[in-house]
């Protein structure tokens, strides 16, 4: 075995029972909750929803007060959010339109999505116009600048967060707000995570 497979085998072995943070799901829960309404369950899209984990967290956080939906290209993962309650929808984020009005969603999440993008000016405009004045639109990306992966450029190793074709640059992983005013979007809070990526 290679130095390098060994220091990849070591990252591994110290990011192992920190997965569960990576996603930032507390994060995600409590900016969710905190736009918590009286007059109706606030409205939620995850774009990339997967088996719809971020969507049930927010429910749980609410205490079920929630209408919760997801865009995601894999069927069987839209299958299991159905079984979830959650109504997952197929669309390609960078062509097609959001299936929802204008102004119709109170939060619009992509965890870990966007580095997997390339049209970003599609994606911020479909996500404006879908949020109404002081909507969040709350965003997660992998942390190119850990310790571990800085260790692995290095030696000219492939990172182990930057797995196939990921378009993440450099900088501190966490969840970022964005609140729609009328002015467009603008950046409210960052929060910081744990600077991990999982395999």
């Amino acid at each position: 075995m290679s130095w390098k497979d060994l220091l990849y085998k070591k990252s591994l072995a110290l990011k192992q029972g920190t997965e569960h943070l990576v996603y930032g799901r507390p994060i995600l829960r409590g900016w969710a909750a905190a736009t918590a309404r009286e007059d109706r369950p606030i409205r939620v899209l995850d774009v990339g929803c997967g088996y719809g984990d971020d969507l049930a967290a927010i429910r749980d956080a609410l205490g079920g007060r929630a209408e919760l939906f997801g865009l995601e290209g894999y069927a069987p993962y839209r299958e299991r959010c159905a079984e979830r309650g959650i109504d997952a929808r197929d669309a390609d984020v960078e062509r097609d339109h959001l299936p929802f009005a204008d102004g119709s969603l109170d939060v619009v999440l992509m965890n870990q999505v966007l580095e997997h993008t390339k049209d970003l000016f599609w994606i911020f405009s479909e996500v404006s116009r879908v949020l109404p004045p002081h909507g969040l639109f709350l965003i997660g990306v992998p942390n190119l600048a850990a310790w571990h992966d800085r260790a692995m450029l290095l030696v000219g190793m492939q990172p182990s967060g930057m797995k196939g074709e990921a378009l993440s640059r450099p900088g501190k992983e966490g969840t970022v707000v964005l609140s729609k005013t009328g002015k467009g979007c603008h950046c409210s809070r960052t929060q910081k995570k744990t600077g991990s990526m999982p395999f």
